[in-house]
């Protein structure tokens, strides 16, 4: 064998220092062919990604105008389930012409689940109303939606014999409503005026004692004081004086914590807004009950 040079394998190739050197050309395409097929089936198909996501909001839009169908449906249970999932979908996207198109069709509902309801329906109904103006925007058609809602969530939550858990969500929703869009000042007012009415029950009684209240009626206070605080935010706490520092005070002292936080957060709000006159009673006052 001359020298240098080089030796066969079995197969009558040459092999050099571990390289094959003699591949064919339909085995080196073959190759090429499959690492394109691999590295393309790795790469995200933008039209099919599109088609998926037309296919989703689709799906999506069908599933709502079910909801929108069921509000007008006979059973109570269907109905706030359709109350439900319309907020639960509201809260999670912005969908502000789907409510456009249909905003008569849901209000209406709205005050029909709160006249005709019951329990659980009324508060499925007064969690929609105002995520439905929030849709809606800054428009007439807003305004008109919450004077018109805002009108039967006061009967619900001036209401005694409600839910106290729907009166609760009706009073937040009355606050909400009249933070949200210009309504008139004797709406606003009336409002204010029915939610320091409500929560009055957490008042000290005569004898200086605080009431006996459940958790839900305590709920139910608490509710409608965090409503009214949000609306002296707006108003500059022009219904003070028909509340009374000292009622507020008196309420850090009940006996549910619900009820304590929302005194706090009011007495708080109203100290920003405008000096109480009396910090040093309040802070005596916590000193007493906390320390």
């Amino acid at each position: 064998m001359p020298k240098g040079g080089k030796k066969k394998s079995a197969n009558g190739h040459q092999r050099g220092r571990g390289r094959v050197e003699n591949v064919s050309d339909d085995e080196s395409i073959l190759d090429n062919a499959s690492v394109v097929s691999i590295a393309s089936s790795s790469i995200p198909d933008e039209a099919e990604a599109e088609v998926d996501e037309k296919s989703q909001e689709e799906a999506f839009e069908e599933k709502l105008l079910e909801c929108v169908e069921n509000l007008s449906e006979k059973s109570a249970q269907t109905r706030t389930l359709a109350l439900q999932s319309m907020a639960t979908a509201l809260s999670k996207k912005y969908l502000p012409d789907f409510v456009f198109d249909r905003h008569m069709t849901l209000s209406e509902a709205i005050r029909s689940s709160l006249r005709r309801g019951r329990g659980a329906e009324q508060e499925a109904a007064a969690q929609l109303a105002p995520l439905l103006c929030v849709c809606l925007g800054a428009c007439d058609e807003a305004e008109e939606v919450a004077a018109s809602l805002s009108t039967t969530l006061l009967q619900v939550a001036a209401d005694a014999s409600a839910n106290p858990h729907a009166r609760a969500k009706c009073c937040w929703s009355l606050a909400v409503l009249a933070f949200l869009t210009e309504l008139e000042p004797s709406e606003a007012l009336a409002s204010e005026r029915l939610l320091a009415d409500v929560f009055s029950g957490s008042y000290l009684k005569g004898d200086g004692h605080t009431p006996n209240i459940t958790a839900d009626t305590a709920a139910l206070h608490a509710a409608a004081l965090s409503g009214w605080t949000l609306l002296a935010t707006v108003d500059g706490c022009q219904n003070l004086d028909a509340v009374g520092q000292d009622h507020l005070i008196d309420m850090l002292g009940s006996g549910h914590l619900d009820v304590r936080v929302a005194a706090g957060e009011a007495l708080a709000v109203m100290h920003e807004i405008k000096p109480l006159e009396a910090p040093e009673q309040v802070r005596k006052f916590l000193v007493t009950c906390y320390l």
